[in-house]
């Protein structure tokens, strides 16, 4: 996460805020306040001297020409009846510091606050709030949502992260999405990087630490053929497969597997000219018979003597699905049955 904090600075102050309230009920004063309004506020506090009216008329003036912040809260604390607050973590430092006052603090309502309250909940005083927090974090804006999910982790779950992965830009999928299982984090992941710019997309695969190739190509052809292909061509893909640094055992799989992708959705044109360019290239793997049992079909077919299919089918009964095809040999076979 330090790493991303880095790179989103403005974000260190709120996880900063957020690791305080994990682990304390308030900070010292002294990280709000100057030492000089510090000790006038303690001198007041420890000898009422807020009771004063002429006081009160004081700090009515010095706190309409204090600027929003802890400052203004501490002379509005001595002479108001209700303080709003809209940090939890300066909540409860005012209340550990000023603790007669703590009838007249009044939580703030914002789903942030929420959030910054369930935080310290949760991780400080172990209360299970997990359900309202994610009901909440839905409703925190998406610059900020990361910073809490990185804090509470496994605490939330698929739907809470799912919902503040669409939301988050592109270069923080990869930090959101690993809290997923891989599978839906790698497809996940395919959607947004399909969706992106060419020259975005290195950067992104860059970005995500430790992927499974194997796992990760078999997401990217699951995603390719669940949309509208539309004009992506196989030519892509491979710039895909490029991007992802395959080892060729993996790429030969991913070739035979967006073969498969192909065959199933009767895309057989494509299959066709494919198949010339794989024969052609001398990759052969696995499934390497099957694929040129239907081709040999085809071309019988495009000569006039008939569609025969029958050991194309009785094949695809049993052969096992390759490890990062699409579909299994079963649905394509249930497909040409029809």
């Amino acid at each position: 996460m330090d790493r991303y904090l880095r790179k989103y600075p403005g974000a260190k102050t709120l996880a900063d805020e957020l690791r305080k309230l994990a682990s304390t009920d308030g900070v010292d004063m002294s990280e709000y306040l100057d030492p000089e309004s510090l000790e006038l506020a303690d001198h007041m506090y420890a000898g009422r001297l807020y009771r004063s009216r002429d006081v009160r008329k004081t700090l009515r003036k010095i706190m309409q020409k204090e600027s929003p912040g802890a400052e203004k809260v501490v002379w509005e604390m001595f002479c108001k009846r209700k303080i709003v607050f809209d940090s939890y973590l300066l909540k409860l430092s005012f209340a550990r510091r000023f603790g007669r006052f703590k009838r007249f603090f009044v939580d703030g309502k914002s789903a942030e606050y929420r959030m910054q309250m369930m935080v310290h909940k949760l991780l400080y005083l172990k209360e299970d709030v997990a359900e309202e927090m994610e009901k909440t974090i839905v409703a925190v804006s998406a610059d900020k949502a990361w910073v809490y999910l990185g804090l509470l982790g496994s605490a939330l779950g698929r739907g809470a992260v799912a919902e503040i992965m669409s939301r988050v830009d592109i270069g923080l999928k990869p930090f959101v999405g690993s809290f997923l299982e891989r599978e839906d984090y790698y497809d996940r992941m395919w959607e947004a990087i399909l969706e992106s710019p060419p020259k975005e997309r290195p950067a992104i695969i860059a970005s995500m630490d430790g992927v499974d190739e194997t796992q990760f190509c078999g997401s990217l052809l699951r995603v390719w053929f669940s949309q509208d292909i539309g004009e992506r061509g196989f030519s892509e893909f491979m710039e895909m497969m490029r991007l992802v640094k395959t080892g060729k055992r993996v790429k030969i799989e991913a070739i035979h597997g967006y073969l498969n992708g192909l065959i199933y959705q009767r895309r057989l044109a494509e299959f066709m000219k494919l198949f010339r360019q794989v024969r052609r290239a001398g990759v052969h793997g696995d499934g390497y018979e099957l694929f040129e049992k239907l081709y040999k079909a085809i071309c019988r077919y495009k000569r006039g003597r008939g569609l025969n299919l029958t050991g194309f089918l009785n094949r695809c009964k049993k052969k096992k699905k390759g490890m990062v095809s699409p579909y299994s040999w079963e649905d394509i076979c249930n497909v040409y049955k029809e």
